[in-house]
């Protein structure tokens, strides 16, 4: 479970951007499913673990995460597991009736 906050962050819609932070007891890899036809899709936010302070996103659906990597493409992995940066928070972007067929086939390109 993760302890919800809301930052300064605002869309271009003037609405607050929803920020949840794992906290010591969570686990950042909680993907549910609200029912048999809907998959949780949210967005994780990273900081690498570097001295120049860029940022890295990986997309949480079904349970995987989905990142971009250098020199491999589309990458997936379990969720909040990416070894080269610190997970700062989860942002829930919504719900999606996409299979995981379908989700690849978006993320093929096709």
């Amino acid at each position: 479970m993760y302890r919800s906050i809301f930052t300064d962050c605002t869309m271009a819609d003037s609405s607050p951007i929803k920020i949840d932070r794992p906290n010591s007891t969570s686990s950042p890899s909680s993907s549910s499913v609200n029912s048999a036809s809907s998959t949780l899709v949210r967005l994780h936010v990273y900081r690498i673990n570097d001295r120049l302070g860029f940022y890295h996103t990986g997309l949480v659906f079904g349970g995987r995460e989905y990142t971009f990597c250098q020199d491999a493409g589309i990458c997936r992995h379990a969720p909040g597991s990416v070894a080269f940066a610190t997970l700062l928070g989860s942002v829930r972007l919504g719900e999606t009736g996409a299979s995981e067929r379908e989700f690849h086939d978006i993320l093929e390109g096709g």
